[in-house]
Parts: C-alpha cells; structure tokens; sequence
C-alpha cells in the first residue's frame, strides 16, 4: 500500500461557518463531542488531546494550520511525520455547511496499514494490530 493515502469524510450540516469552526477547531468545541482537547488557537499552536488520566494517554499535536473559519490542520508536529486531520468548512445557502474531513500521513508497513483499515472502517485512531 502506498504511504500517501488519506481518508475523505464529507458531511452536510446546519450552521454557519463560524459556528461549525467553534466545534471542530477549538478545544471546548471538539471536548463536546469527542474527547478532551485543548488547541492553542493559531498555527503553530499547541493542540492536545486526552485518552485517559495516565501520562502515556496525552497525546501532543499541533496546530499545522489556521485560518479561521475554513481550515485547520492538526498533526504531530515537526518531529512526528504521522497523521494529519485537516478540517475544511465550506458554507452553503439555507444556514448550512459542507465539513470535509482528510486524514493523512499514513506511513507504511503493518501497523500503518491496519491503523488505515481500521479508520477507513470509521474506527478510532487508537487501533492496534
């Protein structure tokens, strides 16, 4: 399988731009809905999210884009080639959006592959083989 090979999501929603960013790029937004985070609201910022109490359950990231209230990036910073989530949020008439979701940055090799299958199921990012 080849390394560069991504997940699409596309979904319609109601909402405005802004309100549909305050949910998926902010970290009270994504904490209502998935798990706890906490984003730094700019590119290059922090963006953290919690598994469990444990400290090997903190998952660091960062911020790889923003510009509000379209696009955001999330990865793992500059020492972690691994996944990106990049957001995009495109606005549509009657008070609606388009939200895409890309997942990226799938390496190769066993544990790579199985982590795409499983997220390509609609599973979670934590898989294991």
């Amino acid at each position: 399988m080849s390394d560069d090979r991504s997940i699409e999501l596309e979904i319609e929603v109601p909402g405005t731009p802004e309100e549909v960013w305050r949910a998926i790029a902010t970290g009270p937004g994504i904490s209502s809905w998935y798990l706890p985070h906490t984003v730094e609201e700019r590119q290059g910022g922090a963006a953290n999210v919690s598994f469990g109490a444990a400290p090997e359950m903190q998952v660091a990231g960062r911020v790889a884009a923003w510009e509000p209230p379209h696009r955001v990036v999330f990865d793992g910073g500059d020492a972690d080639a691994g996944l990106a989530f990049e957001w995009l949020v495109e606005a549509r008439d009657g008070g609606r959006c388009v939200v895409r979701l890309v997942n990226s940055g799938f390496g190769s090799g066993d544990e790579w592959d199985a982590q795409y299958d499983c997220m390509a199921e609609g599973g979670c990012c934590s898989c294991s083989t």
